[in-house]
């Protein structure tokens, strides 16, 4: 009920707001740089829907050269393959005994450690689902420089078996690793069984997350400003600016609490003869986490800050009747969700099933990173977007996503 509400309010300030705002697109539109279709680059997000990560608001570059010039509506829907079997870590709560840990290699820790007999916190995870994430968005032009954005971000639990799922499904993946790269079975997905639904997750002070199949959470709601500009300086070589500030308003129950953040891009454009056009673009933000709290929060993440960059090379060319599409590549690096040295004074335990057997909570102290591939398709009025991501370091949190998204500009 009350995540009924929250979603009701947030709709009805989107009409409002949309009400208020009528009129303004084509004001901007007349004092602004004429595009050669009236709807903007929307690129998807790509952001993984990682099991404890989807709680908070986590930023990327968007890489776009001005405001939209019109409201515009953006839909999304992404499919995720997350695959951590169980791990739990054990931190000794003596800082002497942590001192002692940090002088043995973290994979003989279980083995010459006796942490059983002493004082410990414990933190576990498990996470086997396709999770299936759903954006709504709104884009409003507030003048020629500057944009709100609002968004809404919701999270569905699956088992993910074809064809809802194909590409980020159990059997597509393992058929994969068996026929094409990687060996019989290197994560242990056959070993546990496939095609299963359980995220599982437990703090130092019992605080739990627990996901199960055709479980809907609400996230959380966003709002975006940005701001775009040309420096005179280099206006010639077609070079562009964006500076952001950000708000999450984190309102499932697992992490109430308001998130802000900030960040920056830059876009170098190079127009190309017969319309075509190569961007090379790289940007960077910072988020407060938890900025605000109202409410006890499960342990997801105790950093002060997160950081993340993203960089991407785009080529454009045109089609008939003012269409045009793009290729995109892109990377995301994203700075961990634990302190790493809180990984110095752990102790790991699981079933050694695998080399990644521990990538659960391990990779909880590492950071992130992903490339992703994206092909759009944009027409005058409306654009259609459909990526990869594929990520680098196999901590299979999520290992393999697409999604789709259709922007369309609001009349």
């Amino acid at each position: 009920m009350r995540q009924s509400k929250i979603v009701f309010t947030f709709l009805l300030l989107l009409v409002c707001f949309s009400v208020f705002t009528n009129g303004q697109g084509n004001v901007l539109d007349s004092v602004s740089e004429k595009n050669e279709n009236n709807i903007e680059f929307a690129q998807a997000k790509l952001l993984g829907n990682h099991p404890l990560g989807i709680y908070l608001m986590r930023l990327e570059s968007a890489f776009k050269l001005k405001p939209v010039s019109e409201k515009q509506f953006t839909i999304q829907w992404s499919s995720a393959n997350v695959w951590q079997p169980l791990v739990t870590a054990f931190k000794p709560v003596l800082e002497s005994d942590r001192v002692l840990l940090n002088s043995i290699p973290w994979h003989e820790r279980e083995f010459v450690f006796d942490y059983r007999s002493i004082a410990t916190e414990k933190i576990s995870l498990q996470a086997d689902a396709v999770i299936k994430g759903f954006h709504v968005g709104i884009e409003v032009p507030i003048d020629q420089h500057q944009q709100l954005k609002f968004e809404l971000r919701s999270y569905l639990f699956t088992k993910g078996k074809i064809p809802l799922s194909t590409l980020s499904s159990d059997s597509f993946i393992e058929f994969f690793h068996s026929h094409i790269a990687g060996g019989e079975d290197p994560f242990a997905r056959r070993y546990y069984g496939l095609d299963k639904s359980k995220v599982s997750y437990f703090d130092e002070k019992g605080n739990s997350i627990e996901k199960n199949e055709n479980d809907f959470v609400i996230a959380g709601l966003e709002l975006h400003y940005t701001y775009f500009f040309r420096p005179e300086l280099f206006k010639w070589q077609e070079l562009y600016l964006n500076l952001g500030a950000h708000l999450g308003i984190n309102t499932n129950r697992y992490n109430p609490s308001s998130d802000i953040g900030f960040s920056a891009e830059a876009i170098k454009q190079f127009k190309l003869k017969n319309n075509k056009k190569i961007q090379i673009a790289g940007g960077t933000n910072l988020t407060s986490p938890h900025f605000v709290k109202w409410g006890e929060r499960v342990n997801i993440n105790n950093t002060k800050f997160n950081f993340a960059f993203d960089s991407r090379v785009s080529y454009q060319g045109t089609l008939k009747n003012e269409k045009f599409w793009t290729f995109a590549l892109n990377y995301h690096h994203q700075s961990p969700y634990q302190n790493p040295n809180d990984l110095n004074g752990i102790v790991l335990s699981g079933e050694r099933t695998s080399t990644h057997w521990h990538y659960a909570l391990s990779q909880l102290y590492e950071p992130l990173s992903v490339w992703s591939f994206i092909f759009q398709l944009t027409f005058t009025n409306y654009s259609v977007s459909v990526y990869v991501s594929e990520d680098l370091k196999v901590n299979n949190a999520p290992d393999i996503q697409t999604g789709i998204q259709l922007s369309f500009l609001c009349f």
